[in-house]
């Protein structure tokens, strides 16, 4: 009976003591946590191309076309990267001839790829030439120790994690049947909700619907707040499309191919005129602020502790005496001693020679606060 439908989801459940998180959560969860991996595995040229700039060196036509020979075999890796887990770089160079148009490939270097008898992505084939050129470089002098090698090759084999990493993510993506399994409870939950949260008559006198309302808010609330993080999700689950809120792939392309030559090219060894600073007689320099900025100046922070007042409750007490070592006659025996008798009264205890009648301020016994609550002794507050 539909009366009965509806009566009865409103019943609790008393196995569950505390309500489960919502289906689509712990979902939501683990795909955010997968989109942020993928943005972080997304490789950048940066730290190569400074260790590049650093450790290869000759300014002549030689030195010049080393270097940009290994910047370009670390673009070519992860463009081989990018153009197989996006569509949208793969639209922009869909065989090997766009990559030779576009200046990342030789045709030599073409034929040397096409000749490999390898049916896996090949983006790790650079990365081999890389680490032969500098190889190469090192034997000609151009690289000038083994500690420059070393760092090259270090910050090859970073570069090369994060192209590995980036093409895992895309071979190993979330299980269909739980996108299934997250989808169909969602939906089975509001068509179950549809049924047994029905409006009911007040004045047939239900039980525990004495108040009813025509408009079911807070199920409309439900079903906004699930099938919108049911939502988020998919659109995050693949950031290498072309929706609008996916990565910028080919714009990544066209920043890391013209930072990279520019820093080991145009730029390499060009270093400006050294000046002094304009705070170079200033012991404690300060950085202006504008007119709109000067309202969101605070003061430095010092600390939580440096601003509480205390509440002089006495001087402190100094430890007791340490008891003198018990004196051993010839034999290594404790002589007798005179035991006091139970009936007699406790000695009287000598005054303490390092407390005085009263303390002078600043005195260590007594760090209390003066004049304006700041403590004695408080240094770096």
């Amino acid at each position: 009976h539909p009366q009965c439908c509806s009566q009865w989801p409103q019943h609790p459940l008393p196995l569950l003591p505390v309500s489960p998180a919502p289906p689509p959560s712990f979902y939501v969860a683990l795909v955010l946590e997968r989109w942020w991996g993928q943005f972080r595995a997304v490789p950048a040229p940066d730290g190569l191309m400074l260790a590049v700039a650093g450790s290869v060196h000759g300014a002549d036509a030689r030195g010049r076309l080393l270097r940009r020979t290994l910047l370009r075999y670390g673009s070519l890796a992860a463009l081989l990267v990018l153009r197989a887990v996006s569509s949208a770089a793969r639209k922009r160079f869909p065989t090997a001839d766009h990559l030779v148009q576009a200046g990342f490939l030789t045709r030599g270097e073409r034929r040397r790829l096409e000749g490999l008898r390898s049916p896996h992505n090949q983006f790790w084939v650079p990365c081999v030439w890389f680490a032969a050129l500098a190889a190469q470089a090192r034997r000609e002098g151009r690289v000038r120790d083994d500690s420059a090698l070393k760092l090259l090759m270090e910050e090859l084999n970073r570069f090369r994690g994060h192209c590995s990493l980036l093409f895992h993510y895309d071979w190993i993506s979330v299980p269909l049947v739980y996108t299934q399994v997250v989808t169909i409870a969602v939906y089975t939950f509001f068509v179950t909700c549809l049924i047994g949260r029905q409006f009911l008559d007040p004045a047939q006198g239900y039980a525990g619907h004495e108040l009813d309302l025509g408009v079911p808010v807070f199920t409309l609330l439900q079903f906004f707040f699930y099938v919108g993080w049911l939502k988020v999700a998919e659109q995050l689950i693949n950031p290498f499309g072309e929706d609008d809120d996916d990565f910028e792939t080919n714009m990544l392309i066209d920043r890391n191919f013209q930072v990279s030559m520019l820093a080991v090219d145009e730029l390499y060894g060009e270093v400006p005129a050294l000046e002094r600073d304009r705070y170079w007689d200033a012991a404690s320099p300060r950085v202006p602020y504008t007119a709109a900025a000067a309202p969101l100046r605070h003061p430095p922070f010092r600390g939580s502790a440096c601003d509480i007042t205390y509440v002089q409750m006495g001087p402190p007490q100094p430890p007791p005496p340490e008891p003198s070592p018990p004196k051993r006659g010839a034999l290594g025996l404790q002589p007798p001693q005179n035991l006091p008798s139970v009936l007699q009264p406790p000695p009287p205890r000598p005054p303490d020679s390092h407390q005085g009648p009263q303390s002078a301020p600043g005195d260590p016994q007594k760090p209390f606060l003066r004049n304006g609550g700041v403590p004695d002794g408080c240094v770096g507050c």
